[in-house]
């Protein structure tokens, strides 16, 4: 079997490994579409989480995706043993399927399912053990998440390295007619320009004080002329923010394809921070102990916010911040920051 770089020709099947949080996944994008387009006959194979499955329907880069809600991704994010037996089976009913694996990751969490599945070529950059699991272990550890990602299939395929374009959504046109038609049942004016508001995050000390998200929004509707759109997981959380503004709540594809309809984005670090980006938006990033150099965008239409100035960053925080008395990272972000972040992209976008 042909080793690195991945020949057309050779690799009939192949098996990404994306088992893991929503950011991440979309951060792979740019990764995905150039793999595509380099091994346009090879079947493609995307693994990935259920949370993360629905942001691949009309996806034209996989041939295939399979939902696999990994125990020992699950590990990670604290459930406990309790799903390894079913990886073990479901790693076992893959073997044989694929001329080639990767995974995306680059720890030994989901190297350890890729050597079960024990495709004759299994290739990721080790960040946190595996080495000896994989044929062709890669050393790619220095940029953004989108970056890495893209250097890893980049090396597979024996290119160069060069920089990541940014990350785009693809066109969904069934979500977007679901989505345009959830969004006017919320009240949405498409007449209006909008701006999506996502205070939410995975965990809650990646999110900005809601109060502050209030403020803002008020600000921008009566100083900006801006129609603001509430992004939350579940029509009831309206009443922590908003009751009068639009609410959108939906599977994630039509969550990207209402995210096109914003004109501007403001967001904690989160999943859907990746996602108003890749949906085009002007977007005002939100990061607290989160790691900006690896999960932030940089370009045009992009701001950051993101004080470091606490001495305990970079931190995992598990709720209360050790350090709370000189003030927690993510409430030394004011209003007033953001709302002028706002103001120059709209101001830019005119």
């Amino acid at each position: 079997m042909q080793m690195l770089p991945l020949i057309p020709d050779h690799i009939r099947s192949l098996l990404i490994l994306r088992l893991d949080g929503i950011g991440d996944n979309i951060c792979s994008w740019p990764a995905l579409e150039l793999i595509r387009r380099q091994l346009p006959n090879t079947r493609i194979t995307l693994a990935v989480g259920p949370w993360a499955a629905p942001l691949y329907r009309e996806c034209p880069f996989v041939d295939e995706v399979l939902e696999w809600d990994s125990g020992l991704f699950g590990l990670f994010r604290g459930k406990g043993a309790g799903g390894l037996p079913e990886d073990l089976r479901r790693a076992t009913e893959l073997r044989g399927r694929f001329d080639a694996g990767i995974d995306l990751r680059g720890d030994l969490l989901s190297i350890v399912l890729l050597r079960i599945i024990a495709s004759p070529i299994r290739i990721a950059h080790v960040a946190r053990g595996g080495k000896n699991l994989l044929t062709d272990p890669l050393n790619i550890h220095s940029g953004t998440e989108a970056q890495r990602a893209n250097n890893v299939i980049q090396t597979a395929l024996g290119l160069p390295t060069n920089p990541v374009s940014r990350v785009q959504d693809w066109p969904r046109p069934k979500a977007r007619e679901q989505a345009i038609a959830h969004l006017a049942d919320a009240g949405w004016d498409n007449t209006l320009p909008s701006v999506a508001l996502c205070p939410l995050a995975l965990w809650p000390w990646r999110q900005w004080p809601k109060e502050r998200f209030q403020e803002l929004a008020t600000r921008l509707k009566k100083n900006l002329g801006l129609q603001v759109i509430w992004f939350l997981e579940q029509n009831d959380q309206a009443n922590a923010y908003s009751t009068d503004d639009p609410v959108f709540c939906g599977s994630l594809d039509e969550v990207a394809a209402a995210m096109g309809k914003c004109r501007l984005a403001v967001s904690n670090d989160s999943g859907l921070l990746h996602l108003a980006i890749a949906a085009g938006c002007r977007t005002v990033q939100l990061f607290g102990p989160g790691d900006a150099a690896r999960f932030a965008h940089t370009g045009e239409g992009l701001i950051l916010h993101h004080d470091t100035s606490c001495k305990h960053y970079p931190c995992t925080q598990r709720g209360t911040c050790v350090n709370l008395a000189e003030g927690w990272c993510l409430e030394k972000i004011s209003v007033e920051a953001v709302y002028a972040s706002c103001q120059l992209l709209m101001k830019d976008a005119s």
